[in-house]
């Protein structure tokens, strides 16, 4: 820690960068360290970083996570760097975070950017309702709900649900901000594979159908053997709240999670906002139904996409299997967005539809 009372200025550089991973050897980057300022006031030109270190150089390291940076100050004219991207490997690490506050402010902001390297996942919980930033292909995944000021998820941002945790809730008490190329999704995270309300199931043959959800799942084919019907639609068109089913056999797809959102000032959706539901493993199985989206804003905005698809069907020229997969979703905002889905996508079998609605609030 560095407490200044009057002027940090900083023309060079303060590092607690990880090392690298050996040079003769498949060794792991070192992750960034702790930067912890307290100034008068912060400026300069130079540069603060926790950067993670990068893998060995023979390719088989894997990169280290990024560190932490925490700055506090009266006035910020600081114009130089600050970064705690992860380290580059075989296997790209995830970043660190950057959390600045002024005196003045009742919360702080928080970046997340991983510098433009696509890796490992940010942990991310909110002790205070601070601003945040995902950039630069980093990618957040929540620990549980989330109450931020603002948030923003620039392009190749993507800000996601933690696998196997319960529904994604976020609160923000101003403006959410989704980018062309950004991502929030729960893609995959609802139920496992045969699992839920709406399960898919295994006909004689060993074919899966697929996962139900808003709407019946499809049936298997099962080349002469009993077919296995499909899994029933369940939850609130009114208010959806639970995953998606997974479709049937070993290795059906996972259903699609959940996500209730509650923004106060406007939500635009320039990139894609998604709980879809998963592919199979293996063709000759059933896909995941699609999950479920519970949106609340003053103004809904933008040009992306939101959907709760159901999972992809995985190719196979025998064509042995069908499927079908379904969803919900509903918006409630002053409503200016065209381009939801909630629809199947091309496959071998006659599908029902999901449900979408939306409602203007005035």
């Amino acid at each position: 820690a560095l407490n200044v009372a009057g002027v940090l200025r900083m023309d060079g550089w303060l590092t607690a960068d990880g090392s690298p991973g050996q040079v003769y050897d498949q060794q792991g980057g070192g992750a960034g360290g702790s930067v912890w300022l307290t100034a008068g006031t912060l400026a300069g030109s130079g540069g603060i970083t926790a950067r993670g270190g990068a893998g060995g150089v023979t390719g088989g390291g894997g990169g280290g996570g990024g560190g932490r940076i925490a700055l506090y100050f009266t006035q910020h004219n600081f114009a130089g760097t600050m970064s705690a991207v992860g380290g580059l490997g075989y296997q790209n690490a995830g970043a660190g975070t950057i959390y600045t506050k002024s005196s003045s402010e009742s919360s702080g902001h928080v970046r997340v950017d991983n510098g433009g390297a696509s890796g490992e996942w940010t942990p991310l919980t909110t002790p205070e309702a601070f601003e945040l930033i995902i950039a630069n292909q980093a990618k957040v995944r929540a620990l549980g709900p989330l109450t931020n000021s603002a948030l923003l998820i620039q392009t190749n941002g993507v800000l996601a649900g933690a696998s196997g945790a319960s529904n994604l809730t976020l609160v923000v008490l101003g403006n959410l901000g989704i980018d062309a190329g950004g991502k929030l999704d729960v893609n995959g995270l609802g139920y496992g594979t045969g699992t839920g309300p709406g399960a898919g199931l295994v006909g004689g043959g060993g074919w899966g159908s697929g996962g139900g959800h808003g709407g019946v799942g499809g049936y298997s084919n099962d080349q002469g053997y009993n077919p296995a019907p499909g899994g029933g639609g369940y939850d609130s068109i009114m208010v959806p709240s639970q995953w998606g089913s997974g479709g049937g056999s070993p290795s059906g797809g996972n259903g699609g999670g959940a996500a209730v959102l509650n923004v106060a000032g406007s939500l635009r959706v320039d990139g894609t906002l998604a709980a879809d539901g998963s592919a199979p493993g293996n063709p000759q199985h059933g896909a995941g139904a699609g999950g479920s989206l519970w949106i609340n804003a003053a103004t809904l905005t933008g040009g992306g996409l939101i959907s709760v698809l159901g999972g992809q069907r995985r190719c196979d020229p025998r064509r042995w299997w069908r499927w079908r997969r379904t969803h919900r979703a509903v918006f409630h905002a002053e409503h200016f967005f065209r381009n939801y889905q909630c629809r199947r996508r091309a496959g071998l079998s006659k599908r029902r539809r999901g449900h979408a609605l939306h409602q203007v609030c005035r």
